[in-house]
């Protein structure tokens, strides 16, 4: 995978270019240009005593009257510069913060600059950060409540905690659709779970605004597809009633014309495939009706 779990207590982490050394005493460290650290390596980690490209994990020790102490753990190597790291573009020298510490106000900040955005420009938003996030969960909690979502976690976690089910049960971290905003962002979030049919719901409420129509549309025909479960299923399958037609005399541009590319195919393959079942109830009557030979048999004399 390409992605790369973050363990809850890092702050960051980024991409750099260094040589990791170890001396006799089996103490590893970490030069970069003319300065050097102390770094901890994974045992697998076999990339010492050659400049190559490093994801680390920077940690940081603050004492008062002590100068502040910087180290890094080490993930994975790359002999050439990779093109992306944890799943997201970096160039040399970046960091990306992390943890929930870190994704508390980035999720406040997505919510402040969404409620801001004008109706025709949210769905558009909604799917820039859906393209290709760091974490799903900043879609989600677009869409719900993540302060409840924290507190019925933190009471998950005390142990022996009587009524402890009921106490979380006044936390709600369900999905909302009750905005433009919340349901757009519901959408992507359905989809990328594969539910298709909560994505068409969710869609259905932005369907006035700008790309509304055809996320609710495309969600119906995903969801439409994803019951189909053999021949018959895809033959029953009414194209003609799917919400397309509207898209076809739009002169707007997609927003997802790659994935209409792929439901176009699928509309083909129903098509064919009802042009077999016609072509085959037609015969078969006429099978049917054809009387069957018959042979003279004379018993020997």
């Amino acid at each position: 995978s390409n992605y790369y779990e973050l363990p809850p207590g890092f702050h960051a982490f980024g991409l750099i270019k260094g040589i990791v050394s170890k001396n006799e005493n089996g103490e590893t460290s970490l030069t970069i240009g003319s300065s050097s650290f102390f770094v901890t390596v994974p045992r697998h980690f076999d990339s010492f005593d050659v400049e190559c490209f490093i994801l680390v994990y920077p940690k940081f020790r603050l004492i008062p009257k002590e100068p502040p102490k910087l180290w890094f753990y080490t993930v994975k190597s790359f002999e050439t510069e990779p093109n992306h790291t944890g799943g997201i573009p970096l160039k040399v020298g970046q960091f990306v913060l992390c943890g929930v510490w870190q994704f508390i106000p980035v999720v406040k900040a997505v919510n402040q600059v969404l409620a801001k955005t004008p109706a025709e420009q949210i769905i558009y938003r909604v799917s820039q950060l859906a393209e290709a996030p760091f974490d799903w969960n900043l879609v989600r909690f677009v869409s719900a409540d993540l302060n409840e979502k924290l507190k019925s976690e933190a009471i998950r976690g005390i142990p022996f905690l009587p009524m402890k089910r009921r106490l979380q049960n006044r936390f709600s971290a369900e999905i909302r659709l009750d905005s433009l905003v919340c349901a757009s962002a519901a959408g992507f979030w359905y989809l990328h779970e594969k539910k298709p049919a909560q994505a068409e719901e969710a869609f259905a409420v932005v369907r006035s605004i700008l790309y509304g129509e055809e996320m609710y549309a495309l969600a119906q025909n995903i969801a439409v597809f994803n019951h189909a479960k053999d021949f018959d299923d895809i033959a029953k399958i009414a194209v003609e009633n799917l919400h397309t037609n509207s898209l076809k005399s739009s002169q707007e541009k997609l927003l997802r014309p790659t994935t209409w590319q792929a439901i176009s195919k699928l509309h083909r393959v129903v098509e064919d495939a009802q042009l077999v079942k016609r072509s085959v109830s037609r015969a078969t009557p006429c099978l049917c009706s054809q009387p069957r030979s018959r042979r003279t048999y004379q018993h020997p004399k």
